[in-house]
Protein backbone atom coordinates (compact mmCIF):
# COMPACT_ATOMS: atom_id res chain seq x y z
CA UNK A 1 0.00 0.00 0.00
CA UNK A 2 3.02 2.09 0.93
CA UNK A 3 4.61 1.62 -2.17
CA UNK A 4 1.49 2.24 -4.40
CA UNK A 5 1.26 5.40 -2.51
CA UNK A 6 4.63 6.38 -3.37
CA UNK A 7 4.65 5.67 -7.18
CA UNK A 8 1.43 7.36 -7.13
CA UNK A 9 2.98 10.52 -5.73
CA UNK A 10 5.41 10.58 -7.78
CA UNK A 11 4.08 10.38 -10.56
CA UNK A 12 2.26 12.87 -9.87
CA UNK A 13 5.49 14.92 -10.01
CA UNK A 14 6.31 14.14 -13.04
CA UNK A 15 2.86 14.96 -14.71
CA UNK A 16 3.15 18.25 -12.66
CA UNK A 17 7.13 18.85 -13.86
CA UNK A 18 6.23 17.96 -17.39
CA UNK A 19 3.17 20.42 -18.09
CA UNK A 20 4.99 23.28 -16.38
CA UNK A 21 7.85 21.95 -19.00
CA UNK A 22 5.13 22.38 -21.63
CA UNK A 23 3.99 25.38 -20.78
CA UNK A 24 7.83 26.36 -20.59
CA UNK A 25 8.32 25.43 -24.20
CA UNK A 26 5.17 26.53 -25.71
CA UNK A 27 6.20 30.47 -24.09
CA UNK A 28 9.52 30.03 -25.22
CA UNK A 29 8.45 29.28 -28.67
CA UNK A 30 5.60 31.86 -28.65
CA UNK A 31 8.05 34.57 -27.34
CA UNK A 32 10.97 33.58 -29.93
CA UNK A 33 8.15 33.84 -32.97
CA UNK A 34 6.99 36.99 -32.37
CA UNK A 35 10.58 38.75 -32.05
CA UNK A 36 11.60 37.13 -34.90
CA UNK A 37 8.86 38.03 -36.49
CA UNK A 38 9.32 42.08 -35.24
CA UNK A 39 13.08 41.86 -36.04
CA UNK A 40 12.26 40.98 -39.78
CA UNK A 41 9.69 42.90 -40.39
CA UNK A 42 11.27 46.10 -38.43
CA UNK A 43 14.64 45.64 -40.84
CA UNK A 44 12.44 44.83 -43.72
CA UNK A 45 10.60 48.65 -43.48
CA UNK A 46 14.34 50.02 -43.14
CA UNK A 47 15.33 47.89 -46.17
CA UNK A 48 11.78 49.35 -48.18
CA UNK A 49 12.32 52.92 -47.03
CA UNK A 50 15.71 53.25 -48.31
CA UNK A 51 14.85 51.72 -51.28
CA UNK A 52 11.74 54.21 -51.66
CA UNK A 53 14.80 56.92 -51.21
CA UNK A 54 16.65 55.60 -54.21
CA UNK A 55 13.77 55.14 -56.35
CA UNK A 56 12.58 58.63 -55.32
CA UNK A 57 15.99 60.13 -57.05
CA UNK A 58 15.66 57.98 -59.98
CA UNK A 59 11.92 59.43 -60.67
CA UNK A 60 13.25 62.70 -60.11
CA UNK A 61 15.96 62.36 -62.67
CA UNK A 62 14.19 60.08 -65.24
CA UNK A 63 11.26 60.50 -67.53
CA UNK A 64 8.09 58.22 -66.98
CA UNK A 65 9.00 55.88 -69.43
CA UNK A 66 12.35 54.91 -67.92
CA UNK A 67 10.01 53.46 -65.21
CA UNK A 68 9.03 51.22 -67.19
CA UNK A 69 12.48 49.61 -67.75
CA UNK A 70 13.47 49.84 -63.84
CA UNK A 71 13.57 45.92 -62.48
CA UNK A 72 13.31 45.50 -58.69
CA UNK A 73 14.32 43.00 -56.82
CA UNK A 74 12.99 40.20 -54.32
CA UNK A 75 9.31 41.08 -55.64
CA UNK A 76 9.47 44.63 -55.47
CA UNK A 77 6.42 46.83 -56.08
CA UNK A 78 7.27 50.69 -57.26
CA UNK A 79 4.24 52.54 -57.56
CA UNK A 80 4.28 56.53 -58.43
CA UNK A 81 1.60 58.74 -57.43
CA UNK A 82 -0.02 61.74 -58.31
CA UNK A 83 -0.31 65.26 -56.18
CA UNK A 84 -3.92 64.41 -56.63
CA UNK A 85 -3.99 60.62 -55.82
CA UNK A 86 -4.14 58.82 -58.95
CA UNK A 87 -1.42 56.35 -60.52
CA UNK A 88 0.69 56.98 -62.78
CA UNK A 89 2.73 54.09 -62.69
CA UNK A 90 2.36 50.35 -60.62
CA UNK A 91 5.11 47.75 -61.66
CA UNK A 92 2.60 45.10 -60.92
CA UNK A 93 -0.58 46.31 -61.55
CA UNK A 94 -2.21 48.08 -64.55
CA UNK A 95 -3.26 51.65 -63.89
CA UNK A 96 -6.15 52.39 -65.13
CA UNK A 97 -7.51 49.28 -62.52
CA UNK A 98 -6.00 51.55 -59.54
CA UNK A 99 -8.18 53.58 -57.21
CA UNK A 100 -7.09 56.63 -55.84
CA UNK A 101 -3.86 56.12 -53.67
CA UNK A 102 -4.12 59.67 -51.77
CA UNK A 103 -5.86 57.74 -48.84
CA UNK A 104 -3.36 54.91 -48.81
CA UNK A 105 -1.89 55.14 -44.85
CA UNK A 106 1.81 55.28 -45.85
CA UNK A 107 0.62 57.89 -48.89
CA UNK A 108 -1.21 60.12 -45.97
CA UNK A 109 2.07 60.07 -43.60
CA UNK A 110 4.33 60.75 -46.30
CA UNK A 111 2.58 63.74 -47.48
CA UNK A 112 2.49 65.24 -44.31
CA UNK A 113 6.09 63.64 -42.76
CA UNK A 114 7.73 63.63 -45.82
CA UNK A 115 8.16 59.39 -45.60
CA UNK A 116 5.91 56.96 -44.52
CA UNK A 117 6.49 53.25 -43.77
CA UNK A 118 3.02 51.05 -43.03
CA UNK A 119 2.38 47.07 -42.79
CA UNK A 120 -1.03 46.18 -44.42
CA UNK A 121 -2.96 44.03 -46.73
CA UNK A 122 -2.56 44.91 -50.34
CA UNK A 123 -6.02 45.25 -51.51
CA UNK A 124 -4.70 45.68 -55.33
CA UNK A 125 -2.59 42.15 -55.28
CA UNK A 126 -4.67 40.24 -52.34
CA UNK A 127 -1.30 40.67 -50.27
CA UNK A 128 0.27 41.44 -47.38
CA UNK A 129 3.11 44.07 -47.88
CA UNK A 130 5.11 46.68 -46.36
CA UNK A 131 5.11 50.25 -48.14
CA UNK A 132 7.68 53.01 -47.92
CA UNK A 133 6.72 55.95 -49.73
CA UNK A 134 8.97 58.59 -49.81
CA UNK A 135 7.13 62.39 -50.88
CA UNK A 136 9.07 64.18 -53.93
CA UNK A 137 9.26 68.09 -54.08
CA UNK A 138 7.28 68.19 -57.16
CA UNK A 139 3.83 66.43 -55.10
CA UNK A 140 4.17 63.18 -56.34
CA UNK A 141 4.97 60.29 -53.95
CA UNK A 142 7.05 56.88 -54.72
CA UNK A 143 6.37 54.06 -53.10
CA UNK A 144 7.85 50.29 -52.50
CA UNK A 145 6.19 47.82 -51.37
CA UNK A 146 7.63 44.58 -49.90
CA UNK A 147 5.36 41.38 -49.24
CA UNK A 148 5.67 39.90 -45.94
CA UNK A 149 4.87 36.38 -47.15
CA UNK A 150 8.62 36.73 -49.22
CA UNK A 151 10.55 37.09 -44.96
CA UNK A 152 8.29 34.29 -43.44
CA UNK A 153 10.46 31.87 -45.32
CA UNK A 154 13.48 33.71 -43.09
CA UNK A 155 11.21 33.92 -39.87
CA UNK A 156 10.96 30.00 -40.75
CA UNK A 157 14.92 29.32 -40.96
CA UNK A 158 15.36 31.51 -37.64
CA UNK A 159 12.36 29.60 -35.80
CA UNK A 160 13.10 26.58 -36.51
CA UNK A 161 16.93 26.34 -34.80
CA UNK A 162 16.02 28.39 -31.92
CA UNK A 163 12.97 25.89 -31.47
CA UNK A 164 15.61 23.00 -31.34
CA UNK A 165 17.74 25.21 -29.23
CA UNK A 166 14.89 25.78 -26.31
CA UNK A 167 13.43 22.23 -26.75
CA UNK A 168 17.19 20.75 -25.66
CA UNK A 169 17.57 23.07 -22.99
CA UNK A 170 14.44 22.76 -21.45
CA UNK A 171 14.79 18.76 -21.95
CA UNK A 172 18.32 18.66 -20.20
CA UNK A 173 16.40 20.89 -17.46
CA UNK A 174 14.17 18.28 -17.14
CA UNK A 175 16.43 15.53 -16.93
CA UNK A 176 18.67 17.30 -13.97
CA UNK A 177 15.23 18.64 -11.90
CA UNK A 178 13.82 14.51 -12.81
CA UNK A 179 17.77 13.66 -10.86
CA UNK A 180 16.94 15.89 -8.18
CA UNK A 181 13.36 14.61 -7.46
CA UNK A 182 14.67 11.22 -8.15
CA UNK A 183 17.37 11.68 -5.30
CA UNK A 184 15.50 13.44 -2.89
CA UNK A 185 12.53 10.47 -3.16
CA UNK A 186 15.50 8.24 -2.84
CA UNK A 187 16.66 9.77 0.63
CA UNK A 188 12.95 10.12 2.07
CA UNK A 189 12.78 6.34 1.33
CA UNK A 190 15.85 5.61 3.14
CA UNK A 191 14.65 8.04 5.66
CA UNK A 192 11.17 6.31 5.87
CA UNK A 193 13.27 2.95 6.23
CA UNK A 194 15.90 4.18 8.76
CA UNK A 195 12.75 5.57 10.92
CA UNK A 196 11.44 2.31 10.97
CA UNK A 197 14.27 -0.02 12.13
Amino acid sequence: MNLLREVLLGARWWVLGGGILAAVIWAALAYQYQAVTRTVEETLAVEVLAEADLAAGFVMTSTDAHLAGLKLERSRRLTLIAPDGRVLYDSQARVELLDNHNGRPEVVQARAEGAGVKRRFSDSVNSPFIYAARLLPDGRVVRVAAPIAFEEGLEQRLSKPMAVAAVLVIAMAGVVIGLHLWRDRTRVAELVGVSRA
